[in-house]
């Protein structure tokens, strides 16, 4: 599989890749027996990205943005100066867990959103 660009970042949820490199970010579905099918692409100057089971969660500009599978933002999570930008998401299951430039970690339960 070629994507035609560098990886900054990969994440993994079911079998759906995203890759990103700070300008684009790429998701595919990966089937064993058929191979990757690319189910979006789009503009993405985010450091910091990560998969859940239906959408695209990334950080951009101290604020969290969940994101559709083609990059149309569903919802935003602001950040306080505080708090600083997100340097790290991470995805399991109902939880999601966010670790700030300030040394914070942020819990939220993205069950009920």
């Amino acid at each position: 599989m070629t994507l035609g660009m560098n990886i900054k970042g990969i994440d993994c949820s079911d079998n759906h890749t995203l890759f990103w490199n700070g300008k684009y970010a790429q998701l595919y579905d990966v089937q064993p027996a058929k191979g990757p099918n690319c189910l979006g692409s789009f503009e993405s100057n985010a450091n910091v990205c990560a998969l859940t089971t239906d959408s695209v969660v990334q950080s951009n500009e101290r604020k969290i943005e969940v994101c559709s599978y083609t990059g149309e933002v569903k919802q935003v999570i602001p950040m306080t100066e505080q708090e600083g930008d997100a340097i790290l998401i991470e995805v399991r299951g109902k939880f999601m867990a966010v670790v700030t430039a300030h040394s914070l970690i942020k819990i939220f339960d993205i069950s009920r959103r």
